[in-house]
Parts: structure tokens; sequence; C-alpha cells
């Protein structure tokens, strides 16, 4: 997908000017700290993330949901689902109850007239649920899920993510998660 042209001005910019990796030692990457730490306070403050430091970078959307999905899962446990997952999801999860973890998941379906049911997916949560992966906004489908009411019955679990790769143009209160 082409990218818009300040984001190719801004990447040529930083390759041409800033070389090296950050957090290291060498006096140019002091600059490189410098960028992706106000980079991520910028985010954070976009995002309405309390934090910054709780703002990963990873190399891409597949990469940081394998990270959460494998880190979380270590050692066993269920996942509840969209059925709007993309491969990105499903693959690890996959791959892991293939290759000796105790894992396994709950696919919710909306019902007949679009929406997702709560109970639906209240009666989903196991005691061993680990994790809710859920996509906010399809852009294959276009379909916009009800993520306040899911994170309102997932709100005293540790490990809940959504991935936001298609919805951040829609406010959505990160702090509460």
């Amino acid at each position: 997908m082409p990218k818009p042209n300040f984001v190719l001005e801004a990447i040529t910019l930083l390759n041409e000017n800033r070389t090296g990796s950050p957090y290291r030692s060498a006096d140019q990457t002091i600059l490189i700290d410098n960028f992706v730490e106000t980079t991520r306070k910028s985010l954070a403050k976009f995002l309405n993330i309390k934090k910054s430091e709780n703002l990963a970078f990873t190399f891409n959307a597949t990469h940081g949901l394998n990270i959460i999905i494998k880190s979380v899962l270590k050692y066993g446990g269920h996942v509840v689902l969209s059925c709007f997952e993309h491969n990105a999801v499903l693959r690890p999860i996959h791959y892991m109850m293939h290759n000796g973890y105790d894992v396994n998941f709950s696919i919710i379906n909306p019902e007949a007239n679009g929406v997702f049911s709560s109970d639906a997916i209240t009666s989903a949560i196991r005691p061993y649920t680990k994790l809710i992966v859920w996509n906010h906004a399809s852009n294959v489908t276009g379909q916009i899920s009800p993520i306040d009411l899911i994170v309102r019955i997932a709100k005293d679990k540790k490990n809940f993510n959504t991935p936001r790769l298609f919805s951040n143009g829609r406010h959505v209160e990160y702090r509460r998660m």
C-alpha cells in the first residue's frame, strides 16, 4: 500500500540524518533516542495513553501481535476471538496449539443482525482465559465492533488486547484498557 508523501519524507529524513540503533552508546544514537522518545510521547498523547513507556514499537502489526500472543500464552491458556480476526492472530495461536502448548480458543460470531451479543462474549470467557483479541474495525468488511462493551466485559482480565490498525480514526478511551 503506498505511503503518504509526508511519511516518505519523514522516513527519508530519518534515514539520511539519523543513522544508528537507538539506545546504544555512540553520539549519533543520542539523536535517535530523542527522536524515538519524542515520537513515543507524541503518540501516547494522541492515543490518550497515560504512560508513554507502555507504548511499544514493533516492525509491523504482525510482529506486535506475535509478541503479545506468544508471550501471554507461553504457559498455555484460552483466547477469545472475534470471527473477524486476521491470520496474524490465528497463525500463532494455531502454531502454539499444534506444537505442544496448552492453548485453545473460542470464536465469537455476531447475531443475525450483525451485532455481537454481550452474553456470547461473556460466556466464552473461561477461568483460564488469558487473552481477548478483537478486531475493532475490519478493513475487509467495514465491521466496527463494540469495543467499549468488550472492554467492560474484560475489565478484570489483565491481558486484553485489541489491534488498532484500522480504527485509530475513531475515538477510543485507551486509558480504560
